[in-house]
């Protein structure tokens, strides 16, 4: 709940009232009447307490129902299982594998996007062919380990002050493996997308991380 509060740009106390936050879900649900809600890393909210956990699918069927807005559901196969265990959920989302990312245009700009947020001095030029390869031959066209990889040359240029990935820093990488961020490893899995069935559906795109909603 806080994080759909916090994707709305909405006042979020530091109480723990589920119940007022609900509330203030559902007033701002009414105003803004959406057509679709994504999820990403939903596997996340199914590692607290099983009362937890069927706390957000009761959330998840609620909303669904009463505001009639589609639900997407990204994350890591587990989803995928407790949806498909839970009667109630299973006959409400349909399943779709979210695709690798291919060595393109929009590969490239993925590149130039990320080294635009790295607090490096110099260019880096992560779209040059050589780079770009090298990258996308490390990474298997996984977002998540492109980004850890692009992160953990990125502070080895930081450490040795070349400030700036080189072709010898993502070789590095290679040797030695890359110091991926905690949960990063799920990554070498496909990921999929669960897709709630709605008349309201609209259609969406997101290449590695958004499945199509039909």
């Amino acid at each position: 709940m806080v994080s759909i509060l916090h994707a709305l740009r909405a006042p979020v106390g530091n109480g723990r009232d589920v119940g007022r936050k609900a509330e203030q879900i559902d007033h701002l649900f009414g105003i803004l009447k959406p057509k679709i809600l994504i999820f990403d890393e939903f596997h996340n909210a199914l590692r607290g307490r099983s009362r937890d956990v069927e706390a957000v699918l009761a959330f998840l069927r609620r909303i669904g129902r009463q505001f009639d807005v589609s639900q997407v559901l990204i994350g890591e196969v587990a989803v995928f299982d407790l949806v498909n265990a839970t009667s109630e959920m299973v006959s409400r989302f349909d399943l779709l594998a979210v695709p690798r990312w291919h060595y393109g245009d929009e590969f490239l700009t993925l590149l130039d996007s990320l080294e635009g947020a790295l607090p490096l001095a110099r260019c880096s030029d992560l779209f040059d062919e050589k780079l770009a390869r090298k990258i996308f031959q490390l990474s298997e066209g996984l977002i998540g380990e492109i980004i850890a990889i692009v992160t953990t040359a990125a502070a080895a240029a930081a450490r040795c002050g070349t400030e700036r990935i080189t072709m010898a820093a993502l070789t590095s990488c290679a040797t030695f493996g890359v110091d991926a961020p905690p949960g990063a490893g799920a990554w070498r899995s496909d990921r999929l997308g669960l897709c709630h069935r709605s008349p309201r559906a609209i259609p969406g795109r997101r290449s590695g991380s958004v499945a199509r909603v039909h």
